[in-house]
């Protein structure tokens, strides 16, 4: 390629003309922040937030200036000055917890639809010898969907109930491991009907 005349010449390096302003890159690596100081660290948003919120000592969050952004304006909504209440490390894990259970419900549905798709849509629309083969497979998605979307409703009990407690809740390794068989013995099954009619 050409050099342009007048314009940047093309090398093995990258090309632009932009002006960076922020933080360098070394300074982010030693966690080090040059705009509040030499000796400032930086600190991710959540850290200093569970740092605060757990009332941590007060050595382990490095000291904010009285105008500095992250503090939020006196008086507003967000104010990093106060410490957050512990219960909000709670719910946050309690709203998690219904999010992973949307996704068991989000797993299950797909599933069924993939077992309905196995065993009435794709017979109906090939011209197959035998529909039986096609019947079990959908049945056996048709089974690991329901396991899928009841197990997430026991799961979801389970850990909201530990988190109330202040424990965990280890998910159920039987239950896991069935489900990993049925997933590949279906799949398996999916693949052998693709072949053996293809």
């Amino acid at each position: 390629m050409r050099d342009i005349p007048g314009e940047a010449p093309w090398g093995p390096g990258a090309t632009g003309t932009a002006t960076w302003r922020g933080v360098a890159l070394a300074d982010v690596l030693a966690g080090r922040d040059p705009a509040r100081g030499p000796r400032a660290r930086l600190e991710p948003q959540g850290l200093r937030q569970q740092l605060l919120g757990s009332r941590a000592t007060v050595g382990s969050v490095s000291p904010l200036a009285d105008d500095d952004p992250l503090l939020g304006k006196p008086g507003g909504d967000y104010n990093q000055r106060k410490p957050l209440d512990e219960r909000d490390f709670s719910r946050r894990t309690l709203l998690a917890n219904e999010r992973t259970y949307l996704a068991w419900w989000r797993t299950g549905l797909t599933t069924l639809t993939v077992a309905l798709a196995a065993a009435r849509v794709v017979p109906g629309l090939s011209d197959v010898s035998h529909r039986w083969p096609y019947t079990a497979v959908g049945v056996l998605f048709s089974v690991l969907g329901v396991v899928c979307i009841a197990y997430g409703e026991q799961r979801r009990r389970a850990v909201d109930r530990a988190v109330r407690q202040g424990s965990f809740a280890d998910a159920s390794p039987a239950l896991t491991l069935t489900l990993t068989a049925l997933g590949c013995l279906a799949g398996a099954a999916l693949v052998a009907l693709i072949l053996l009619d293809g």
